[in-house]
């Protein structure tokens, strides 16, 4: 059986949408959601649930790989920005942790230093010696230190804006 994720990556064609989702207000308001056939609802139930029974029709196994309510918020997103293809994670240091897996082992990757702390602990203790990526931290409101620092390797320039938790704002 293939996953959510999988079936998506194997759609060939990205659905039509309708005349009616032309304008980002009506995009963001109703992209992605379906009728929940139980309920009749057309606004997307809470599922809070940890754990899916085996077998279902959409194939979810636990909520942290996927849910009902993070699927009608990829389609959102995929209306939003015109993408085939969305993913959703749970928080911050995950979108970080999968980022850096674009990355090869002995690329760059230039990073503001006043970015969040636990990207920072995940850099130097885990993708830095154990992935072997080399990631450089300066001071991003300093252009001249910023362009120093490229390197003919740096693959990612990371900067977060406004930064936490000093709330610095790069542009």
């Amino acid at each position: 059986t293939q996953s959510t994720w999988d079936q998506l990556m194997n759609q060939e064609e990205k659905k039509e949408e309708p005349n009616f989702m032309r304008g980002f207000s009506t995009k963001a308001i109703h992209a992605g959601k379906e009728k929940d056939h139980v309920t009749g609802s057309i606004v997307p139930s809470l599922v809070i649930s940890s754990g899916f029974e085996v077998g279902n029709e959409k194939l979810y196994t636990v909520s942290r790989a996927g849910n009902p309510v993070r699927e009608q918020l990829e389609g959102v997103m995929n209306a939003l920005e015109h993408a085939k293809h969305t993913l959703i994670v749970p928080s911050g240091v995950s979108a970080g942790a999968l980022i850096t897996h674009l990355i090869q082992p002995g690329e760059h990757i230039l990073c503001c230093q006043d970015m969040y702390g636990g990207l920072i602990s995940y850099f130097n203790g885990l993708a830095i010696p154990i992935m072997g990526l080399d990631i450089t931290f300066v001071d991003f409101g300093n252009m001249e230190e910023v362009l120093k620092s490229i390197k003919p390797t740096t693959r990612m320039l990371w900067m977060e804006s406004p930064t936490n938790p000093l709330l610095n704002v790069y542009s």
